[in-house]
């Protein structure tokens, strides 16, 4: 299986010198959990990467404010990228290896064209395995080989998810 096979398509960028409370709105208005930084000039280059992580551990556990604080201060430094025709399983070890769950991909010109998360990979590998026929032959239950009834979907056997266990509160 190839990167071009999972990634997110297209990028959410920010200039450096945005503050961490643009920064959250923007990763909450687009569902996401990290930013593509930009040095902010016409050209747009890429300077790094700003994670929802690297906000909270390196601005607002320490008491910095939200309000005053910039990007350009929580960064990650550069970007680690692929080309969308890596294998997945090279892109893995690219994460693994450097302790990121995050993957710029590039196309064939290294223009930066969507990201590959841990996430992405993890859903793939999710449908693959429902849809196999190991997966469908388990959950056969009489029928032919190989026939799927695919009750082994959860959303398929008419299962509900399972709820989130309350959190305890947070004391001041």
């Amino acid at each position: 299986m190839k990167v071009k096979d999972l990634y997110t398509r297209g990028t959410v960028h920010i200039p450096r010198s945005r503050t961490l409370q643009e920064a959250a709105i923007q990763m909450r208005e687009q569902h996401i959990g990290a930013l593509v930084v930009t040095d902010g000039a016409a050209n747009d280059h890429v300077a790094g990467v700003v994670t929802d992580r690297d906000m909270v551990v390196r601005a607002l556990a320490k008491g910095a404010n939200p309000v005053a604080t910039t990007v350009g201060d929580v960064m990650t430094e550069g970007v680690m990228s692929v080309p969308q025709t890596t294998d997945v399983s090279d892109a893995m070890q690219t994460m693994f290896s450097h302790g990121i769950r995050r993957l710029a991909v590039t196309d064939d010109d290294g223009g930066v064209v969507g990201v590959l998360s841990l996430d992405d990979v993890i859903q793939a590998m999710s449908r693959e395995r429902r849809n196999s026929p190991a997966s469908c032959a388990a959950s056969s239950s009489g029928t032919e080989p190989g026939a799927c009834n695919r009750s082994c979907i959860p959303e398929k056997a008419g299962l509900a998810p399972i709820p989130a266990a309350p959190r305890p509160a947070l004391r001041a």
